[in-house]
């Protein structure tokens, strides 16, 4: 794997977490100019993505190799 692949990978997911938190902001700002719905748009932004980092790198870095039993369908 190429060295610079890690940073590349983080900063992939910075600038998307960046540009998701934004967005969601960006609406919560319209829908109610409020300096808590603002917030919490901004924190829910953050959970939303801490989730989907979580689950993302839980599948690339600790599945097992050959270990293909969520795939399976019964």
């Amino acid at each position: 794997m190429w060295p610079g692949a890690s940073v590349v990978g983080r900063l992939a997911l910075a600038l998307l977490g960046l540009a998701f938190s934004t967005v969601l902001v960006h609406l919560a700002a319209g829908w109610n100019d409020s300096t808590a719905v603002v917030s919490a748009a901004n924190l829910t932004a953050f959970g939303i993505l801490w989730v989907a980092k979580y689950l993302l790198l839980d599948s690339l870095l600790f599945a097992l190799p050959g270990d293909d039993s969520e795939l399976a369908t019964s």
